[in-house]
Order: structure tokens, then sequence, then C-alpha cells
């Protein structure tokens, strides 16, 4: 078994994640349940860019859940399916969820098997996921559906889509369902857990086995440096998110005599930018004492402005 959590909370700071770490049952775990998107109330619950960074630096991995409003059983349908999709589809892509991995829908309320109008709201609802996710323009990066809920609910699912990632949650409400990917109880009584002055309130989840759909953040970059504009740091681009990786420039320790009467330079290693520095002439003010230039050293004055790339 794989343990981890889930939560609605922010985990993008050492002070939240010790809290995992130090008062946790699993410590900090080895993935964390988050929340695409925000709900309409306003709840502000969603995964965002720099939290998908501080988990994955973290070792820690994440599984996405999207859900806006758990219930009641009215809000399942067709049209809800397809626009919960794409909405959920729009998120993971910004927060660069790789391709492949599972997003799991929210249905928060118990659903009972024998209950042929709630069945058939859930079939609905989960056909309109699945029209966007199975549309390859619709869902350009594969990803696969995945259930939240109560034990009817992913038997529901699974009874059309036997290949959907499941995250069984509370009611477990016909006792015969154990072929899930994640099993969720809430934990605490939900109250929060608390370390040196910080709260977090968590629900905790089991994994059988490693294929529950977990994701780190997988940046793919090109071979060359771009120099940045503020003449310290060069930078690339992930080509599978944007996202901006950027290091201070490397110098060699020699300077290079380019002919200028004025100034030398050296060359970033990584990227060729150049850094430029005035002539350190010799007393008699004939050759650099720095990068052997020779010839009349002339110092530079006020009025030359702001060195660039020659």
């Amino acid at each position: 078994m794989i343990y981890g959590y889930d939560t609605s909370e922010k985990i993008k700071s050492d002070a939240k994640l010790n809290v995992l770490k130090y008062s946790g049952p699993y410590g900090k775990g080895a993935f964390i349940g988050r929340y695409l998107t925000n709900a309409p109330s306003g709840e502000d619950k969603c995964l965002e860019y720099d939290e998908v960074k501080f988990l994955s630096d973290n070792d820690i991995n994440i599984v996405s859940i999207f859900e806006t409003y758990g219930g009641p059983l009215s809000y399942f349908t067709m049209a809800r399916g397809i626009s919960d999709a794409r909405a959920s589809v729009a998120a993971a892509t910004d927060l660069g969820q790789p391709s492949g991995k599972p997003i799991y829908f929210a249905v928060d309320i118990p659903i009972y098997v024998d209950n042929q109008n709630q069945v058939q709201a859930i079939w609905e609802y989960f056909v309109g996921v699945s029209q966007i996710l199975s549309d390859s323009n619709e869902n350009p990066h594969g990803y696969t559906l995945g259930v939240y809920g109560c034990e009817g609910t992913c038997l529901t699912v699974r009874a059309v889509y036997p290949n959907a990632y499941t995250m069984q949650c509370n009611p477990k409400t016909n006792g015969s369902f154990s072929d899930w990917n994640l099993d969720q109880s809430q934990y605490n009584n939900g109250n929060p857990i608390w370390y040196n002055g910080v709260a977090v309130t968590i629900d905790v989840v089991t994994a059988q086995n490693g294929n529950y759909g977990g994701w780190k953040h997988t940046h793919t970059y090109p071979s060359n440096w771009t120099p940045s504009s503020d003449g310290i740091h060069h930078h690339k681009h992930c080509t599978n998110c944007g996202f901006v990786l950027k290091k201070k420039h490397s110098f060699p320790s020699a300077w290079s005599n380019y002919g200028n009467a004025k100034k030398h330079r050296k060359a970033c290693t990584a990227c060729g930018a150049y850094k430029y520095e005035p002539h350190s002439p010799n007393a008699v003010g004939t050759k650099c004492t720095k990068c052997g230039y020779e010839g009349n050293i002339i110092l530079p004055s006020a009025t030359d402005g702001e060195d660039s790339n020659e």
C-alpha cells in the first residue's frame, strides 16, 4: 500500500508541509490529492503552478481532482459533464499535468446502485465527461477518466468505463467494491491537524499500488539558453508548459581582448552573453594589464551609455 492525503488547502510552503511531516499519520505522504479549479462559492482551493513545483521539488506526487459542486443529483447531466471536462482539461494543461494522467471527477453525494434515478444521472454526466476526454482535439494531452465518489458511484462508473480510475470515499454504501485505485477516509473527525501554530485539514488516502495516476511536474527544455534582459541571468522555456527556468550567467576567469580601445569582455559559458569591463591600463596607458590589449587606451566617460553585446 502507498499512503497520502487529499486537501482543499494549498500546500506550497515549508510551514504547511511541516504540518504533514510532523503531525500527519503518514509523514509528508507519497501523494496529495488537489483540486484543479475553485468552486463557484468562492472557496480558494485550486492547485497553483508554484504549488505544483513545490510539491514536485519535495518528491510528492499530485492527484488531480475536479469538483466545483458535489451535488445535488440535478447537477449531474451530460451537458454539465461536457463543460466540467473542458474546464478540467484547460486547468490541467495550464498546470503542466503530464499526458495520459487521470483527472478524478467528483460526485460528492451518496449513490446507491439500486436507485435507477441516481444511476442514470451519473451515467449521463460521465458520458459527457468521456465525450470530451476521448476527443483528441478537445483533450490533446490524453488525460484519462477518473471518478471520485462513494462506493456506489465507483461501481456505477466502472460498469460503463471499466478502465476508469477510482477514488472511493465515504460512505461505503454497498460494501462490495474492492478494486479501487485510491481509498479515502476522513481524518481527525474533520478537524485540522497542527504543527508549530500552523493548521491543515486533511483526509487520508490509500493507494493499492503505484497505479493511481499521481504525477509530478516534468519539464522539457531546449538545449540552448537565451540571455535575459536583466543582464544577470539566462533562461529557457519548458516546451510542455512554458515555465521559465532561469539561472545566473557563468563567466570564465579570463577577460578577452576584442580590439576595443575602451573595454574588454568575457562571454557566459552557457548562453554567450557578454560581460564588459573598462581596460586596466599600464603606467603609460598603452596596454591593458588584464586582457593584453595594446594601443592608446581610452577611459570610458559618463556619456558612453550602457554596454551591449558587440
